[in-house]
């Protein structure tokens, strides 16, 4: 369904000149200009080739001049006093329209500023639906009541009220019937949405009719305070479109950092405990590849309604991006943590009762004081404690929000992996070089190694230690690869580690690798040499990222059972490491994007045509889907389509890559910006 349009907001410079074309028409001068120092220069009309009459005015507040040329300026000047009348409430109510305050104040202050120059006997708000009307607010300038039925003639149908809502401009009944009199009425349309209008009604008792430039000074106040209206409705629009998020209706990564910014300067002003719990929805993928995209959609909305449900009102929840979310945790101290356990038990259930059976969610909490004293602090230390409890899920076992890191390799693990998370390095040579020392450094036995690296259907060699280089950047075919493991790609996938010693190893090697690369790594990767080997398995998400050849060169039977687990430990280390950088990837795309909508949002604001602004959308696209191949058209076609209100927009991927799933939510917010579906 098609968004409602919203108006681009006026400045208080616009207001000032439509208070100038009333004055224009009030005074049929030629030219009016404004000469003040807040305002600057404005002018309306055209100027004369010939001397005209000119009446020059002071500003109400003193600072400015308006000069008005004109023919018949010479018989205003016979009524100067009611000239400089009009003149004051124009300036008066334009100085109103550019102040900052609320809706209903800025009416009153305005309706005010009006009663000084025109004649106001009945002054109500009309609240009006198809089922019935209501006198919203009664604003207390006029000097008679309101008559019963002149509300109840506003409302039948076809009256002027419904005809200004229906029009959204002003309506004039020179004499509208009711009990006491036929009353001159003039209705203004304030607010209209979903089916429900306000309207402002002035109405003045049978004897002198407003005069026409009455009148128009009636519909120049409604006017500026429409405007005023839809500037904030627009401010508000684009305020939720930057801190909720769109999907789940909670706030977002921005509200989440300003609202912590603020939580921890509280906390630490008044001694306060204050958490931070960082989740991450498992399985989100799995939904996506099987189920489709909508029904990843669905799991998301309803695990961030379920955290509503069950999260206390003081603990808000946000969706950082993708399947992970925060909450902010007052009050709550690190030996109430069985509390939170509690909730968490009950948001599982809640979801998985509304059809995701195979749901759940790793969780990791960070204490102000205890874990750290910035906001960074305490989402670093949460993130590494759920991606640690992420990866023992993944054995079907349960852990401490506060860590599950095994104790006997604790140390050395969380060092690697922590200095690899500081450096925030790429997955290069150095990377995959670096982890596989970490691995040789931590688990007992590992003398040398090799780390072959899964991309685009193969193996790759990408790093070695204590071996020779030619074997870097060997391809092996995943097959082979699975052969060489030899227990089969369900337990692969599980990350259950493989063992071979003494002869078995070159046997099982001579049978499983290529024979043109078996010999180079005979030569350069030293087989002759292992008596012992483990290999260990690097698995996210169920997707084979890696594996490590761990060797001894030494002894057969080097690797005890205990070995054996701290090589499981290391691995889901390395397994929780490899999904932080993807987090962070995603992290900063959605940033990205972020910025992208926000440039794109200034930038429409100023293109005056429809064909404009869809090219500006359709650039935006090409930007946030990474593909050139961004069409126009009015069926939908290609991979995506983004029905707007005449046609479609549609994007192909390049070269077979998939639409970014962020770039195509922002999309969406931009296409409702433009009024599309």
């Amino acid at each position: 369904m098609a968004a409602p349009r919203t108006p681009a907001p006026s400045s208080p410079r616009d207001i000032a000149q439509q208070m100038l074309l009333v004055l224009q028409d009030v005074t049929s001068a030629r030219t009016v200009e404004l000469h003040h120092p807040q305002w600057g220069e404005l002018t309306v009309g055209e100027p004369s080739k010939h001397a005209l009459p000119t009446l020059t005015l002071h500003t109400p507040d003193g600072l400015g001049q308006i000069v008005l040329q004109g023919e018949h300026l010479k018989h205003i000047e016979k009524d100067v006093h009611r000239a400089q009348s009009y003149v004051e409430t124009i300036l008066n109510l334009s100085r109103l329209m550019a102040s900052e305050s609320g809706i209903q104040d800025l009416l009153k202050q305005a309706l005010e500023v009006l009663q000084e120059s025109i004649q106001m006997d009945l002054v109500f708000v009309l609240k009006m639906n198809r089922e019935g009307y209501g006198v919203d607010e009664v604003l207390s300038l006029g000097t008679a009541s309101i008559p019963e039925d002149v509300p109840q003639q506003l409302f039948l149908g076809g009256s002027i009220a419904w005809e200004a809502l229906r029009t959204q401009h002003p309506k004039h009944h020179p004499a509208l019937p009711a009990a006491s009199g036929p009353v001159e009425v003039m209705v203004f349309p304030l607010h209209l949405r979903e089916g429900e209008g306000r309207i402002l009604v002035v109405g003045r008792q049978q004897g002198t009719p407003w005069l026409p430039e009455e009148r128009t000074l009636l519909e120049s106040m409604a006017l500026g305070i429409r405007m005023v209206h839809q500037q904030g409705e627009y401010v508000r629009h684009l305020r939720d479109v930057a801190l909720i998020d769109a999907l789940t209706g909670l706030a977002n990564r921005r509200a989440f950092e300003s609202d912590l910014e603020d939580a921890l300067q509280d906390a630490q002003h008044r001694g306060l405990s204050l958490g931070v719990m960082v989740l991450d929805l498992d399985g989100l993928k799995k939904v996506n590849d099987q189920q489709g995209h909508e029904r990843g959609d669905a799991l998301l909305r309803t695990f961030g309604e379920a955290l509503k449900q069950h999260l206390r009102q003081s603990d808000p929840a946000y969706r950082l991006g993708g399947d992970e979310f925060a909450v902010i945790l007052k009050n709550l101290q690190p030996g109430q943590l069985s509390i939170l356990e509690t909730r968490l038990a009950s948001i599982r259930s809640t979801v998985r009762q509304k059809g995701f059976a195979e749901a759940d969610a790793s969780a990791g909490v960070a204490f102000l004081g205890r874990d750290g004293e910035t906001p960074g602090e305490l989402c670093r230390v949460a993130d590494e404690r759920m991606y640690a409890q992420k990866a023992v899920h993944k054995n079907h076992q349960q852990a401490s929000l506060l860590g599950s890191v095994s104790p006997r390799a604790a140390w050395q693990t969380l060092r690697s992996t922590l200095e690899l998370l500081s450096h925030d390095q790429e997955a290069g040579p150095k990377f995959w070089r670096t982890l596989l020392q970490a691995a040789i450094q931590t688990i007992p036995s590992v003398e040398a190694g090799s780390m072959d690296v899964c991309h685009e259907g193969y193996y790759v060699v990408a790093a070695q230690v204590g071996y020779e280089d030619e074997i870097l950047g060997i391809q092996l075919s995943e097959d082979s690869q699975l052969k060489w493991y030899g227990k089969g790609r369900d337990n692969y996938l599980k990350g259950v580690p493989r063992l071979l010693y003494g002869l078995e190893i070159a046997r099982h090697s001579s049978a499983t690798i290529e024979h043109d690369k078996y010999e180079v790594f005979d030569d350069a990767g030293s087989l002759a040499q292992v008596k012992s080997t483990i290999l260990l398995p690097i698995v996210v998400d169920g997707h084979p990222i890696a594996h490590m050849n761990l060797d001894n060169h030494t002894v057969e039977q080097a690797f005890s059972q205990e070995a054996i687990e701290i090589a499981m430990d290391f691995a889901a280390q390395v397994a929780a490491l490899l999904l932080a950088q993807q987090r962070r990837e995603i992290i900063a795309e959605r940033e990205h994007h972020m910025k992208l909508l926000q440039d794109f949002t200034r930038e429409v604001l100023h293109l005056q045509s429809e064909a404009e602004r869809l090219e500006s959308l359709r650039a935006l696209a090409m930007q946030l889907l990474n593909t050139h191949q961004v069409t126009l058209d009015e069926n939908p076609q290609g991979k995506f389509s983004l029905r707007l209100p005449h046609g479609y927009l549609n994007a192909v991927p390049e070269k077979g890559d998939a639409l970014s799933r962020s770039g195509r939510e922002h999309l969406g917010i931009a296409a409702l910006l433009l009024g599309a579906d």
